[in-house]
Order: structure tokens, then C-alpha cells, then sequence
């Protein structure tokens, strides 16, 4: 008689710690799902919606405090995939709808989840061989209309909405090998 051996595979969720961005969520951790792969070492399984630093399919090394809690000390290996987070606003042309952002980005076959009914922001997981070209060109496109609405503004010719103004911010310069961050009108625009 032959014996069948199962693998088990482990799901855990591995804590990251961060500095909280200005005028962003007050959250100072992030759990994120992982498979163990060995006692101090998982691979991350979801897109991040706050930490930088680390992708999906990274490798990162951890520790166990005494509540249980996995806690990210570093990157063990990097998947090249990115993040990239888009936020849809109420006034832009795809509404408040993740469902509208996933289907713009399914040109490139990105998987991507929601942070919340009550805050749609969606996390693409970019992978390593992804037509980053394209995807930059579509994000480019919504920059430009940043600042054509930038400049609407400040002729008077408009006045923004709240969820307008609080997004209207300059982008902050992204450290290299970082996700990358965009909001609602840098992208939208591009779908109008």
C-alpha cells in the first residue's frame, strides 16, 4: 500500500510597521497574508494597501512576539512585482467604483483588491513582466489633466470639491524600489 504525503500549506498574516504619511490613514501597521515557508520566513500573498517596500510574492523574514503576532523584520527576496494603488473619487468619471478602476486596468491582466466598501482604493499587484511602459503612459495621461485642472483653479475658473483639493496634492518623489502611489485624478482623467 502506498502512502500519500499532503502538503500543508500555512496561511499567516505577517504585521509591518511604517510612519504614517501625512494626511493619509492614521494606521501605523499593516497585516498582510502570507504562506509560511519556514519558522522565521513567509511569502506575502495581497497587495498592500499602505505599506511600502514590500510586494506580493515578496519573501520576508519575521518574528513571533509573544501574543503570536508576526512581525516583518525584513526582505529575505524580491518578487519584482510592484503595487500600485489607485483612489476613485466621487466626482471623476469612474465614480467611487473599484469595479470601474479594475476594469480600465484589465487591459493589462493586473489582479488588484479593495480596501473597503467605504474607501475604494484598489491595490494592483504589477508583475515583474508587466507592460510597464503602457501603464505608465495610462497614469501620465492622467497627470497631465492634474494640471490642466490645476491650472483651471488657480485662473478661478474652478474651485475644487473636497475630495478634489485633498487629492490635488503634489505627488511626493518615490524612493527607488518603492510601490507606487497614485490617486483618483491622476488616473481618472485618463478614462474620460
Amino acid at each position: 500500500m502506498m502512502t500519500v504525503m499532503k502538503s500543508v500549506v500555512e496561511k499567516i498574516k505577517v504585521w509591518f510597521r511604517f510612519v504614517p504619511r501625512e494626511g493619509w490613514f492614521p494606521q501605523d501597521t499593516e497585516g498582510l497574508w502570507a504562506t509560511k515557508l519556514s519558522d522565521d520566513t513567509a511569502r506575502v500573498e495581497n497587495a498592500p494597501f499602505l505599506q511600502d517596500g514590500v510586494a506580493e510574492g515578496d519573501v520576508v523574514k519575521y518574528q513571533t512576539d509573544s501574543d503570536g503576532l508576526h512581525w516583518a523584520v525584513g526582505q529575505v527576496s524580491s518578487s519584482g512585482n510592484c503595487t500600485i494603488r489607485v483612489v476613485p473619487i466621487p466626482t471623476g468619471p469612474l465614480g467611487e467604483s473599484p469595479q470601474a478602476v479594475h476594469q480600465r486596468f484589465s487591459q493589462f491582466g493586473l489582479g488588484g483588491e479593495v480596501f473597503s466598501e467605504g474607501f475604494p482604493m484598489v491595490a494592483f499587484t504589477v508583475p515583474a513582466d508587466a507592460d510597464f511602459a503602457a501603464i505608465k503612459a495610462l497614469l501620465a495621461r492622467g497627470l497631465r489633466h492634474q494640471r490642466m485642472v490645476e491650472r483651471l483653479i488657480s485662473a478661478g475658473a474652478c474651485r475644487p470639491c473636497r475630495p478634489c483639493a485633498s487629492s490635488l496634492a503634489p505627488p511626493r518623489k518615490r524612493p527607488r524600489n518603492r510601490p507606487l502611489t497614485w490617486h483618483s485624478p491622476d488616473i481618472e482623467a485618463a478614462f474620460a
